[in-house]
């Protein structure tokens, strides 16, 4: 197995579970951010050199996550106030089973801290050349990479 697979693999498992939200795979091609705001979430996941697991996604489908993780709707002040704590702890879950699986096989990763920052539409695109895995996720473009170190 390959990062690109089980990175495709764990990360459609982990949204179902954490949150109740589904994905179509597609290819980065056909992913056009939807918004005009966005976020990228990196975790290092270190093997001496350092490598990284990534999100890049859009402002409405952070909020909508944490809608759905929190069983309310997007207007609800409490999801509005929590999006990004739900995000990167998505990505923390991601990044935990994306380790337990390569473990197996010597893999002496560990997860970092979550890091999120705001990104252009620009860096948006340069995050979909990485090698990654793209998801249509009830409409919402997403992106998740592996950086090796």
């Amino acid at each position: 197995m390959n990062e690109k697979t089980v990175l495709a693999q764990v990360a459609t498992e982990v949204m179902a579970k954490f949150a109740l939200v589904f994905g179509d795979i597609v290819t980065a091609d056909e992913l056009q951010p939807s918004g005009h705001k966005f976020r990228s979430i990196e975790i290092n996941c270190e093997k001496g050199a350092e490598s990284k697991i990534g999100l890049a996604a859009d402002e409405e489908f952070i909020t909508m996550l944490a809608a759905s993780s929190l069983g309310t709707n997007e207007k609800d002040p409490v999801a509005q106030a929590n999006k990004y704590d739900a995000c990167m702890e998505l990505m923390n879950l991601i990044c935990g089973n994306f380790i337990a699986t390569f473990r197996k096989k010597g893999f002496e990763g560990k997860i970092g801290l979550p890091q999120i920052k705001e990104i252009s539409a620009e860096k948006w695109k340069e995050l979909l050349k990485k090698d990654g895995i793209g998801f249509l996720v009830e409409g919402h473009p997403v992106y998740y990479y592996f950086e090796k170190g």
